[in-house]
């Protein structure tokens, strides 16, 4: 039995093409199951920290402080939200106290307002 250079050249071309292919599958595996985990992992409600600069209402996460959007009105604020976390909902925490209460006065309105209509 001969083995020349030519059958080992491609033994170990095959061998590392498999190993290759091994190792996408299992990177592909992982990465699906770290996606899915980390959609999991993510909240259904922030809590929002307000403040207030020149007019402009800017709205951070309590908890991270990381800034979430900006607006003048509270349908700006929740628009914007909305398009940057379509399927979070978002509850005020506190911040400026005169936004709070007004927020919070808008929200009782609306949801009041949206009562009535419906009944």
């Amino acid at each position: 039995m001969d083995i020349n250079i030519g059958d080992i050249v491609i033994g170990m071309v095959f061998g590392i093409v498999l190993s290759i292919m091994t190792f996408n599958w299992i990177m592909n595996r992982i990465g699906a199951q770290i996606a899915a985990e980390l959609e999991q992992a993510l909240p259904d409600n922030i809590g929002v920290t307000v403040e207030v600069d020149q007019n402009v209402i800017y709205c951070y996460n309590s908890e991270t402080n990381q800034f979430l959007c900006q607006g003048q009105t509270l349908k700006e604020i929740q628009e914007a939200f909305q398009s940057r976390f379509p399927n979070i909902s978002a509850y005020i925490v506190g911040g400026d106290p005169a936004v709070v209460a007004q927020w919070k006065k808008e929200i009782k309105n609306e949801i009041s307002n949206h009562i009535r209509s419906t009944s």
